[in-house]
């Protein structure tokens, strides 16, 4: 009467023909199927860390350009190469560019312009807070996609009763 484990618990008419087995192979399979659809955190791994290197190195910069008029020819145009380089780091890691977003890094282009107040590390700490309301976002779309598909795990429990 039970069939092997490659069926899903709504196939069943009856819960008494699954055996202990089968009903835990099938909440295997529908965990790994919902873990699937969940969505990945953005800006991890190796390269964040590079580019959180750089937003470092970038804020150095800044604070070098605030002691000598010397080394503001030659860190302006490296901070600017940097800052280019972390924003297609956002593009390519799949930041939106939402109104919080762009209110975030305009206010760090408004900071970063006054000058000694440009020697505080705000490239680096919208870099993080970037980070912190993207994997926010994804927080919560992870979560509506766990409640749904724990509704339908739910439903289809009580069908197979």
């Amino acid at each position: 009467m039970a069939t092997s484990g490659s069926s899903t618990m709504g196939e069943y008419q009856n819960s008494a023909e699954l055996t202990r087995a089968d009903r835990l192979r099938a909440r295997v399979r529908e965990k790994k199927q919902i873990e699937a659809q969940l969505l990945p955190k953005k800006m991890t791994g190796p390269a964040f860390y590079l580019f959180l290197g750089l937003c470092l190195l970038k804020d150095g910069l800044d604070v070098l350009i605030n002691i000598t008029i010397i080394f503001s020819l030659l860190t302006i145009p490296v901070a600017i190469l940097i800052e280019g380089l972390v924003f297609m780091y956002l593009v390519i890691s799949g930041i939106k560019l939402n109104t919080r977003n762009l209110t975030l890094w305009g206010l760090n282009t408004l900071i970063e312009s006054i000058p000694f107040l440009n020697i505080l590390p705000m490239f680096t700490v919208t870099f993080l807070l970037t980070k912190h309301y993207a994997n926010k976002e994804v927080k919560e779309k992870n979560k509506e996609i766990l409640a749904a598909a724990q509704q339908a795990s739910r439903l289809n429990r009580r069908r197979g009763r």
